[in-house]
């Protein structure tokens, strides 16, 4: 690869990286208040309740590793 277009690269990938770590962040935040409400929910009995916020926990999770594939 060429220096010009290896610089190019570079800086293409660096900017999307920077533009996904804003993502990234607020998807964890998700992930993470569905992971707690799951354990209150699951302590509460609101198990039906507690098994949808596991399951978009995990969806958050998908979405952070397509991310951080890019």
């Amino acid at each position: 690869m060429h220096l010009a277009c290896r610089v190019h690269w570079e800086n293409d990938r660096e900017e999307r990286s920077m533009k996904h770590s804003a993502a990234i962040a607020q998807l964890e935040i998700h992930a993470s208040n569905c992971e707690n409400n799951a354990a209150i929910q699951d302590r509460e009995g609101q198990h039906e309740d507690a098994a949808n916020n596991r399951t978009n926990a995990a969806e958050y999770r998908q979405a952070i590793e397509a991310l951080q594939a890019e």
